[in-house]
Protein backbone atom coordinates (compact mmCIF):
# COMPACT_ATOMS: atom_id res chain seq x y z
CA UNK A 1 0.00 0.00 0.00
CA UNK A 2 1.27 3.07 -0.96
CA UNK A 3 1.08 6.07 1.78
CA UNK A 4 2.67 8.99 -0.07
CA UNK A 5 4.27 9.75 -3.26
CA UNK A 6 3.11 13.92 -2.78
CA UNK A 7 3.43 14.21 -6.79
CA UNK A 8 -0.58 15.42 -6.25
CA UNK A 9 -0.62 16.82 -3.15
CA UNK A 10 -0.39 16.22 0.61
CA UNK A 11 -1.26 12.47 0.57
CA UNK A 12 -2.99 13.19 4.55
CA UNK A 13 0.62 13.82 5.74
CA UNK A 14 1.16 16.71 8.26
CA UNK A 15 4.35 18.56 8.60
CA UNK A 16 5.52 21.49 10.18
CA UNK A 17 8.43 24.27 10.15
CA UNK A 18 11.67 23.01 8.41
CA UNK A 19 9.31 20.14 6.20
CA UNK A 20 8.20 21.33 2.64
CA UNK A 21 6.45 19.49 -0.26
CA UNK A 22 8.55 20.29 -3.65
CA UNK A 23 5.37 21.00 -5.90
CA UNK A 24 8.05 20.26 -8.87
CA UNK A 25 9.67 16.76 -7.79
CA UNK A 26 6.52 15.83 -5.43
CA UNK A 27 8.50 14.98 -2.69
CA UNK A 28 9.19 16.06 1.06
CA UNK A 29 11.99 17.81 1.98
CA UNK A 30 13.46 19.46 5.31
CA UNK A 31 15.92 21.98 4.86
CA UNK A 32 17.14 25.99 5.39
CA UNK A 33 19.10 28.33 3.99
CA UNK A 34 18.88 29.78 7.07
CA UNK A 35 21.41 28.78 10.07
CA UNK A 36 19.49 27.74 13.42
CA UNK A 37 21.26 28.81 16.73
CA UNK A 38 18.99 26.07 18.91
CA UNK A 39 17.70 22.97 19.12
CA UNK A 40 14.26 21.78 16.88
CA UNK A 41 12.17 19.15 16.48
CA UNK A 42 10.29 18.84 12.99
CA UNK A 43 7.36 15.86 11.95
CA UNK A 44 6.42 14.79 8.90
CA UNK A 45 3.60 12.76 9.90
CA UNK A 46 0.85 10.16 8.49
CA UNK A 47 -1.79 10.65 10.73
CA UNK A 48 -4.16 8.01 8.93
CA UNK A 49 -4.67 4.42 10.81
CA UNK A 50 -3.00 1.83 8.64
CA UNK A 51 -4.58 -1.81 9.65
CA UNK A 52 -1.63 -4.06 9.73
CA UNK A 53 -3.56 -6.31 11.80
CA UNK A 54 -4.11 -9.08 9.91
CA UNK A 55 -0.54 -8.87 8.87
CA UNK A 56 2.10 -11.40 10.35
CA UNK A 57 5.03 -8.97 9.23
CA UNK A 58 5.18 -5.59 7.42
CA UNK A 59 7.84 -3.89 5.83
CA UNK A 60 8.14 0.49 5.41
CA UNK A 61 9.42 1.23 2.30
CA UNK A 62 11.09 4.66 1.25
CA UNK A 63 13.43 6.78 -0.85
CA UNK A 64 15.82 9.31 1.66
CA UNK A 65 18.52 11.21 0.66
CA UNK A 66 20.68 14.23 2.90
CA UNK A 67 22.39 17.17 1.14
CA UNK A 68 25.05 18.37 3.81
CA UNK A 69 26.93 21.26 4.08
CA UNK A 70 30.22 20.02 4.69
CA UNK A 71 31.76 24.31 4.50
CA UNK A 72 29.63 25.40 7.58
CA UNK A 73 32.27 27.29 9.53
CA UNK A 74 31.37 26.27 13.09
CA UNK A 75 33.59 24.07 14.57
CA UNK A 76 30.33 22.95 16.46
CA UNK A 77 29.02 19.66 15.81
CA UNK A 78 25.99 20.13 14.01
CA UNK A 79 24.11 16.71 14.92
CA UNK A 80 21.44 17.52 12.68
CA UNK A 81 19.25 13.53 12.75
CA UNK A 82 16.32 12.30 10.71
CA UNK A 83 15.00 10.00 12.64
CA UNK A 84 11.71 7.08 11.06
CA UNK A 85 9.10 5.85 13.25
CA UNK A 86 6.09 4.00 13.97
CA UNK A 87 3.18 4.48 16.06
CA UNK A 88 0.89 0.81 17.00
CA UNK A 89 -1.77 3.11 18.88
CA UNK A 90 -2.87 5.62 16.44
CA UNK A 91 0.35 8.42 17.58
CA UNK A 92 0.26 8.42 21.41
CA UNK A 93 3.48 6.44 21.51
CA UNK A 94 6.50 6.24 18.47
CA UNK A 95 8.93 3.48 17.97
CA UNK A 96 12.24 5.13 16.22
CA UNK A 97 13.12 2.21 13.40
CA UNK A 98 16.00 1.85 11.52
CA UNK A 99 16.74 0.20 8.86
CA UNK A 100 19.03 -3.06 8.56
CA UNK A 101 21.42 -1.83 5.26
CA UNK A 102 22.44 2.17 5.91
CA UNK A 103 23.13 4.07 2.81
CA UNK A 104 26.58 5.29 1.87
CA UNK A 105 28.13 7.46 4.75
CA UNK A 106 25.56 6.16 7.48
CA UNK A 107 27.16 3.18 9.28
CA UNK A 108 28.05 5.14 12.14
CA UNK A 109 24.83 7.20 12.78
CA UNK A 110 23.12 4.51 15.32
CA UNK A 111 19.65 4.34 14.88
CA UNK A 112 18.97 7.34 12.97
CA UNK A 113 19.85 8.96 9.39
CA UNK A 114 22.93 11.49 10.41
CA UNK A 115 24.36 14.76 9.11
CA UNK A 116 28.41 15.48 9.04
CA UNK A 117 30.33 17.66 11.33
CA UNK A 118 32.54 20.88 9.68
CA UNK A 119 34.49 19.06 7.16
CA UNK A 120 33.36 16.16 7.18
CA UNK A 121 30.77 15.28 4.53
CA UNK A 122 27.78 12.07 5.47
CA UNK A 123 25.58 13.36 2.15
CA UNK A 124 23.99 10.43 0.28
CA UNK A 125 22.44 10.20 -2.81
CA UNK A 126 18.51 9.14 -3.06
CA UNK A 127 18.79 5.22 -1.43
CA UNK A 128 15.68 3.06 -1.22
CA UNK A 129 15.46 1.90 2.12
CA UNK A 130 13.06 -1.25 3.77
CA UNK A 131 12.58 -1.60 7.20
CA UNK A 132 10.94 -4.42 9.04
CA UNK A 133 8.32 -3.20 11.43
CA UNK A 134 8.67 -4.17 15.07
CA UNK A 135 5.07 -6.10 16.04
CA UNK A 136 4.41 -3.08 18.51
CA UNK A 137 3.52 -0.99 15.23
CA UNK A 138 1.87 -3.78 13.25
CA UNK A 139 -1.95 -3.35 14.56
CA UNK A 140 -5.06 -1.71 13.69
CA UNK A 141 -3.57 1.64 14.43
CA UNK A 142 -0.22 1.90 12.53
CA UNK A 143 1.04 5.09 11.51
CA UNK A 144 4.07 6.51 10.17
CA UNK A 145 6.73 9.80 10.94
CA UNK A 146 9.70 10.93 10.05
CA UNK A 147 11.35 13.28 12.47
CA UNK A 148 13.82 15.83 12.00
CA UNK A 149 16.01 16.84 15.10
CA UNK A 150 18.95 18.99 15.69
CA UNK A 151 20.82 20.37 18.41
CA UNK A 152 23.59 22.86 17.72
CA UNK A 153 24.16 25.81 15.73
CA UNK A 154 23.97 24.30 11.98
CA UNK A 155 23.17 25.04 8.47
CA UNK A 156 21.81 21.97 6.60
CA UNK A 157 20.93 22.45 2.80
CA UNK A 158 17.93 23.75 0.87
CA UNK A 159 16.85 21.10 0.96
CA UNK A 160 19.09 19.28 3.43
CA UNK A 161 16.88 15.83 4.15
CA UNK A 162 14.40 14.65 1.64
CA UNK A 163 12.00 11.84 1.53
CA UNK A 164 9.59 10.50 -1.19
CA UNK A 165 7.58 7.05 -2.07
CA UNK A 166 6.59 6.01 1.09
CA UNK A 167 4.92 2.30 1.05
CA UNK A 168 3.92 -0.12 3.53
CA UNK A 169 3.26 -3.69 2.73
Amino acid sequence: MTIATWTSGDDGWTYSGLWSRDTASGWMNAGSTISYSSSYTQNLTYGTNVDLSACKASTLHFSVRLQDDPTYGSKTDKSERLYVMCSGDGGTTWNTIAPSTWPANQSDCGTFFCSGTNSYDRSFPWTDVSISLPAACITAKARFRFQAKGENVWNLLDPGWSVDTVSVN
